[in-house]
């Protein structure tokens, strides 16, 4: 690559992503636990967890299955509010 930038270092983007993860799925956890609040922010929280998971650790790990198993979660929450 020009200018002295170098490809991006495969081993740091699976040290950064995990952790990304985890705090996208625990904010929107803390969002569809509030029952106060309006939890539409929690199911696109998830979404990125869940595409980031399925990118590194893969689809068929077991956090990218739990990220999964939120966003059904988030989701059905937001519903029952809507009711």
């Amino acid at each position: 690559m020009s200018g002295g930038q170098s490809a991006p270092n495969v081993a740091r983007v699976a040290r950064v992503l995990p952790p990304t993860a985890w705090s996208l799925n625990n904010l929107a956890n803390v969002l569809c636990a509030q029952a106060d609040s309006d939890s539409q922010g929690s199911p696109p929280l998830h979404e990125r967890a869940l595409a980031i998971r399925e990118t590194c650790p893969g689809a068929d790990h077991r956090d990218t299955v739990r990220s999964r198993e939120n966003l059904a979660a988030g989701v059905a929450a937001l519903e029952n509010r809507r009711r």
